[in-house]
């Protein structure tokens, strides 16, 4: 038997809609509204504000990128609009599995409601052939409204609470399972510093409005994305149909590392001979990270990108006596005991002096 699924269907069909796209750029470069075509019937989407030049900034603190051989671009076409009103059945017996990838996080904290809410958001979504996809104009701003929750996001390599924050690993999760299949990024950006959960290089931050996911559907079938999570995972499966495609991912390539540095905080509550770490930190790194797809006809493209990631700091707590010189706060003040005169005798009546025993630096 068959099995059918209810999906989102995107991407407008014939001169129609892109006559009243371009209408509707003309009238506000700041306001666009996203129309569809489907099943010849014209509907107006949900309106988007488009990305304004300060609104971009607020991606300068993720990760700088080097990219060569795929030409993404911030303004790629962005034409695969969202459209509540109408739902396509897809056969999903007559496509094949193109790619699955999954992540982690801990049960049960607030930002795992942003991932499951954004997952259960973009679970049957369809990009129609030659369409692009942007995850940002679909799901648009993260507000309460639509279920998301206030939780830790990275701003200025720092983490502050946001509405929607975390979702980024949703990103990561959708930008893998679409780097396996071979479907063309147009924009993305990865994180500001290094994180051991993702696969080093190959990973992406989503903020609003920016950084976005962009994709291509280059293929000459539907694809189709199907989510699902449990209570410490989540998985994006893509379905679709490219006969003769070979993807290739390289082993990542380590061109820089450099240890984090280290934060001293004067703390009396810990012991002269402990350290407490706050904050592991993350090391300044650069990765080069290449894929190769091969489709029939001898058509190969290379996309190598080299992923820089800036260093966090590593905050320990401290005795105030283990504070290095030079820190604001150092004031020379000895680690050992002051030593009493007291003496104690063996059983043999010999006298024997307690010896502390030496403290490493921490």
């Amino acid at each position: 038997m068959s099995s059918f699924a209810a999906l989102y269907s995107f991407g407008p069909r014939g001169t129609e809609g892109a006559l009243m796209l371009r209408a509707a750029r003309a009238f506000s470069r700041s306001v666009i509204a996203a129309f569809a075509i489907v099943a010849c019937t014209s509907l107006v989407a949900p309106a988007w504000s488009a990305p304004s030049s300060d609104a971009t900034k607020t991606g300068a603190s993720n990760g700088r990128r080097k990219t060569s051989g795929r030409g993404a671009s911030a303004g790629a076409d962005r034409d695969a609009k969202r459209t509540d009103e109408k739902k396509k059945k897809v056969d999903l017996d007559k496509l094949e599995v193109l790619s699955r990838f999954s992540t982690k996080f801990k049960c049960c904290e607030p930002r795992t409601k942003n991932i499951q809410r954004i997952a259960k958001m973009m679970d049957g979504i369809v990009v129609e052939p030659g369409q692009s996809f942007s995850v940002n104009h679909f799901v648009g701003a993260r507000t309460e409204d639509k279920g998301f929750v206030a939780a830790p996001s990275i701003l200025d390599l720092e983490y502050t609470e946001t509405i929607g924050g975390g979702i980024s690993q949703f990103a990561t999760t959708l930008y893998n399972a679409l780097y396996d299949a071979g479907f063309p990024i147009l924009d993305h950006k990865p994180h500001s510093h290094y994180i051991s959960r993702y696969p080093d290089g190959v990973e992406a931050t989503l903020s609003w409005p920016a950084p976005d996911l962009v994709f291509k559907n280059d293929s000459e079938a539907p694809l189709v994305i199907k989510t699902n999570f449990a209570r410490d995972r989540v998985t994006v499966k893509l379905y679709g149909r490219t006969p003769g495609r070979k993807v290739e991912r390289k082993r990542p390539v380590l061109l820089e590392r450099k240890a984090p540095p280290t934060e001293f905080v004067a703390d009396r509550s810990v012991s002269p001979r402990k350290q407490k770490v706050e904050r592991a930190g993350s090391p300044r790194k650069s990765v080069q990270v290449t894929r190769i797809v091969e489709n029939p006809g001898g058509k190969r493209r290379v996309d190598e990108d080299v992923v820089v990631y800036l260093a966090t700091k590593r905050v320990v707590r401290v005795h105030p006596c283990r504070l290095p010189k030079g820190h604001k706060e150092y004031t020379g003040e000895s680690c050992s005991s002051k030593k009493k005169s007291s003496k104690s005798t063996t059983a043999d009546g010999a006298k024997s002096k307690s010896k502390a025993n030496p403290v490493d630096p921490p």
